[in-house]
């Protein structure tokens, strides 16, 4: 909820409009369906917990009735949520609207420097009372952490998950690009 709340007010600040200049109701899907991947349900396979979790977002909103594009944008905003993609400029001018600003409200939420500078003056102090913190970053972040430990299929190098096992565990392998091409089939 903070996330939505945090999307929708900085949007806001910046004159968007909402039903306008975009779609309300896929900002709030984007962000509170985007860590679904980090559920019990969502630690199931081997993809990165992004992919899983937009792909459980994906079959709920097709369960009840989205079957049209708006069921590929909240895919591409979940899947691409911890990406650095999303902060091209380029990438942003071509996807839609509600997937640069529902990934802003998850960034600010997740404290990415100068987000609360994006709200108005109060408006996270408030947010903060209603949905207080709790210590859920640290939580999520844990939560990577062990999945990508019991599978490391889980967390590819250059990955949020593989970039905090590489940080939290120094110890275990990390595949680097050089050993990627190394290993190559073709020889090159």
């Amino acid at each position: 909820m903070r996330s939505f709340l945090f999307a929708r007010a900085a949007a806001d600040q910046q004159g968007k409009r909402p039903n306008e200049d975009y779609n309300l109701e896929l900002i709030y899907l984007i962000c509170v369906l985007h860590d679904m991947g980090l559920t019990e349900e969502g630690n199931t396979d081997n993809q990165q917990f992004e992919a899983t979790g937009a792909d459980i977002a994906a079959r709920f909103l097709e369960e009840n009735g989205v079957t049209d594009h708006r069921v590929d944008t909240v895919w591409d905003a979940i899947a691409l949520h911890t990406s650095q993609l999303r902060r091209s400029p380029v990438f942003l001018r071509r996807r839609p609207a509600e997937i640069a600003i529902a990934l802003n409200g998850v960034g600010i939420d997740a404290g990415a420097p100068g987000g609360p500078a994006q709200l108005p003056p109060g408006f996270a102090d408030r947010v903060h009372a209603r949905y207080p913190r709790l210590g859920g970053i640290r939580a999520l972040s844990q939560t990577i952490e062990e999945q990508a430990l019991a599978n490391p299929l889980k967390a590819p190098p250059r990955t949020l998950a593989g970039e905090l096992v590489h940080q939290r565990h120094p110890s275990l392998p990390y595949v680097t690009w050089d050993m990627t091409l190394e290993a190559n089939s073709w020889g090159d």
